[in-house]
Order: C-alpha cells, then structure tokens, then sequence
C-alpha cells in the first residue's frame, strides 16, 4: 500500500511535469495532494506499529515536521518558477 502511493504519486509527476493543458495540471495537483496524504498517513501507521509508545509521540511531531517544512518549501519554489517563466 505504501510503496503504491508513492509509485502513483511519482507517476503523478510525471503526468504534471508533462501536461500542456491547464485542467490536466489542476487535475493532476488534486491527485498528487491526494496521493501525499495517503503517504503521510500511511508513515504514521508505520510508526505506530514500529516505534514503542513513549517514543511514539516524538516520531510523529518529526514527521509532522517535516510535512510542513515541505508544504512551506513548495509554495516558495512554486512562487520562483512561476516568476521565472513569465
């Protein structure tokens, strides 16, 4: 299931990477969103069986961490690109 998401998530780039009409790309950005909570969802189940439970706390704020570094980081490069091109 894990490896799933992140197969269909990279095809999903690859389609956006690709597409040339403006409904494709916006299709394709829900997919990937969608496809980035399966992961993120998914990483936290692993955790939970993994980890023991008074670590568990910890783990999850890093990877919490993480998916806002993330989500801050692609806005910024979204803004770059976007100013390149125009």
């Amino acid at each position: 299931m894990y490896l799933t998401a992140i197969i269909i998530f990279k095809i999903d780039l690859l389609i956006c990477d690709a597409a040339f009409l403006l409904i494709i790309l916006i299709i394709e950005y829900a997919l990937i969103n969608i496809e980035c909570v399966k992961i993120y969802c998914n990483s936290l189940i692993i955790i939970a069986h993994i980890v023991s439970l008074h670590q568990d706390s910890l783990f999850i704020e890093l990877i919490s961490n993480i998916y806002d570094i993330t989500l801050i980081a692609d806005s910024l490069l979204d803004d770059i690109f976007i100013n390149m091109f125009i």
